[in-house]
């Protein structure tokens, strides 16, 4: 996908080679700029089992297990282009990427057991009981990495109020991905699980975070280099609308508000690989096809000489996902020349990504 944004961004400082084909062009424009923005991804998995099992409970209450991985404060600078192209028949065309690096970062990794009911017997997690929510192991670590985006679209420009108004109907495909090393991993494991929750927890295909648990409050304290990783990406179809109002400061000085809304269909797919689990034979995948989200810019660009602009916006988005798939190999057979992998899926859920940023594009004005 690198290589798909490097060429994206080539294309669209080589696009005036569209003016071949639209000869009778009546506005267009390549910018390019740099911005800073800061993303916030979280996600979760759970899965039910039973607790009767090994003689610990006399009854048949489901416990869950979940997972929850945040990452908060993702300080991402990026590079980027754009490109639009407007025919004399108000045919609209636009394509724009950007490459960002993330320079710092934090990642929080929880595991928590929660049941409902009351067993018998004097046997809980942590000494409370057999009953609530328990957080049985965290890891905290430092992110880094490198985001990606990019879009092609289309539509059709009105122009009102003596053409300084100007609102066009959008369609387009993009593609969004973030790159995400953890590193310098802090690892707590706070209850002991027992014996037969394990085997229970394992038989109905739910995994967690980490393949083991310490015994007492505290205990299993660790911290390493290059831990983990986790690759995402969001694509697919999306409408929305470009809007700009033209306004004059005299003859040589022209102002420019101008903003996009989009609203985006997508499917959401991830493959990660966490350092903790050497069980985890080739690492997770994660894939969810309801996904959703919502763009909006907004920003004032300034027509500083006869054919160059400047231009300074804000950029927020918000993702969301649910509905998804934890799907991981854990194991292989071979049997002559018969060869058979080992899969667990289980339930992923409430897939979120926040980002805000602000940009600052040079543009020329053909």
């Amino acid at each position: 996908m690198r290589k798909f944004v490097v060429t994206l961004m080539a294309s669209l400082l080589s696009c005036s080679a569209a003016f071949a084909f639209w000869p009778e062009a009546t506005d267009s424009s390549l910018e390019i700029g740099v911005g800073y923005r800061q993303d916030r991804l979280e996600w979760k998995t759970d899965s039910e089992f039973g607790s009767s099992y090994g003689g610990y409970y006399n009854n048949n209450n489901p416990a869950r297990l979940e997972s929850k991985l945040k990452w908060h404060d993702l300080q991402i600078w990026q590079i980027e282009g754009k490109g639009k192209y407007v025919t004399c028949d108000n045919i609209y065309l636009r394509a724009s990427g950007d490459y960002g690096w993330i320079t710092s970062g934090k990642n929080k990794d929880s595991d928590y057991i929660e049941r409902s009911g009351q067993g018998s017997g004097s046997y809980g997690y942590n000494g409370y009981g057999n009953s609530g929510s328990f957080e049985i192991a965290k890891s905290k670590s430092n992110a880094h990495g490198h985001v990606y985006d990019a879009k092609i679209a289309v539509g059709y420009q009105f122009k009102l109020c003596d053409d300084s108004f100007g609102i066009t109907p959008l369609i387009g495909y993009s593609w969004h991905g973030q790159h995400i090393n953890d590193n310098h991993l802090k690892e707590n494991r706070f209850a002991h699980l027992p014996d037969a929750d394990v085997i229970r927890a394992k038989s109905s295909g739910y995994y967690p975070s980490f393949s083991e648990y310490g015994s007492g409050y505290g205990s299993g304290s660790s911290s390493g280099g290059d831990n983990s990783h986790y690759h995402n990406r969001w694509n697919g179809f999306f409408l929305g609308f470009d809007y700009d109002y033209r306004f004059g400061c005299g003859c040589e000085a022209d102002w420019e508000l101008f903003g996009t809304y989009e609203f985006h269909w997508a499917e959401y797919h991830a493959t990660g690989k966490w350092h903790l689990r050497e069980d985890l034979l080739d690492g997770f995948h994660h894939h969810a096809k309801n996904a959703y989200g919502n763009y909006f810019d907004i920003g004032v660009k300034w027509d500083f000489c006869e054919c160059w602009t400047l231009a300074l916006k804000g950029e927020f988005q918000w993702w969301w996902a649910d509905h998804g798939r934890d799907r991981a190999k854990i194991g292989n057979k071979e049997r002559g020349n018969v060869h058979t992998d080992c899969f667990l899926t289980i339930p992923l859920r409430d897939i979120q990504w926040q980002s805000a940023g602000v940009a600052l594009d040079l543009g020329m004005v053909f």
